[in-house]
């Protein structure tokens, strides 16, 4: 005998199937994608501490001194950073040149740690080392 039909317990353990590994799967994807934006928006505050240092180094400007994104773009960075969950970048407005940017959403500085846990490292951080 041949069977054409799917009876109706065979559709719903197949589409019960299919919730389940939907459930498993999908909170996994979110979180990836979460992860690949905090590491893009991470990538981006170490650029822009790299061109803060650039700036200091080619114009003298001392440790004190005011950068914000004017004096870096577009001769420092070559496109102006956007933190993509759409955060903003301390650099839009004056800091100083001491201090490690950092992302208004993800509470972040460049070495990709909390900004809670770090105070002020101006003095400890080793900018010949890459983070």
């Amino acid at each position: 005998m041949i069977r054409k039909a799917v009876s109706l317990l065979e559709s719903k353990i197949v589409i019960g199937l299919i919730i389940c590994l939907g459930s498993i799967a999908i909170p996994n994807m979110i979180n990836t994608i979460n992860r690949a934006k905090a590491n893009s928006c991470i990538s981006n505050l170490r650029m822009i501490e790299k061109a803060k240092t650039m700036y200091a180094l080619l114009s003298g400007a001392g440790d004190n001194a005011a950068v914000n994104i004017e004096n870096l773009y577009p001769q420092y960075l070559k496109n102006r950073p956007l933190c993509p969950m759409k955060g903003k970048y301390s650099i839009y407005t004056a800091e100083i040149i001491t201090e490690m940017p950092h992302c208004s959403f993800h509470s972040t500085v460049a070495n990709g740690l909390p900004a809670s846990t770090l105070g002020n490292l101006s003095d400890t951080r080793d900018r010949g080392n890459r983070v």
